[in-house]
């Protein structure tokens, strides 16, 4: 199964590799995310169960697409907006 591969291959990438959005893996799991944005994993959990932030249940796991992620971010980042 090919998308499984690149989810699994995905999660054992270290987020303090990325210098960049470019350098993120296309998927991320709780405690990627959580270290990315400097959050407990419990808080990207609670961001989940609430949906406020967007993932993938794959099986158990919650995965947290690259560019959906990025446009949350942007989305809620305040300042940014044109006026």
């Amino acid at each position: 199964m090919k998308n499984k591969k690149q989810i699994d291959e995905a999660l054992k990438q270290p987020i303090s590799d990325c210098k960049s959005y470019d350098d993120l893996p296309m998927f991320m799991d709780t405690k990627q995310v959580a270290e990315l944005l400097n959050l407990s994993r419990t808080t990207i959990y609670d961001l989940a169960k609430e949906h406020e932030i967007p993932f993938i249940r794959f099986g158990a796991k919650i995965i947290i697409p690259k560019q959906e992620l990025i446009e949350w971010i942007k989305a809620h980042t305040e300042g940014t907006h044109e006026v």
